[in-house]
């Protein structure tokens, strides 16, 4: 994808909703994140679970990413932190 990764962070998926703003899906160890990424700020937005990942096309539980549909994961753990 063209994002440094080091051994222990890994940044899955990555996709800009405005000038200097993005989301990204992070893992680190063995835990992923969702996060919101400012000129100014990195933000924690929701820890994502396996089953949150199943839903990216792609993605398998080892880890490993194939062409993830980020816009379909945001929107359903969206869907989650609103309830």
């Amino acid at each position: 994808m063209g994002y440094s990764n080091s051994a222990n962070i890994k940044i899955i998926d990555r996709i800009a909703i405005g000038q200097d703003k993005s989301l990204a899906i992070v893992e680190v160890g063995k835990k992923y994140y969702l996060i919101g990424i400012s000129s100014s700020n990195i933000n924690m937005l929701n820890e994502l679970s396996l089953d949150d990942l199943d839903n990216i096309q792609g993605f398998n539980k080892k880890g490993e990413e194939d062409l993830p549909q980020f816009k379909s994961v945001f929107t359903d753990i969206l869907s989650k932190v609103k309830r």
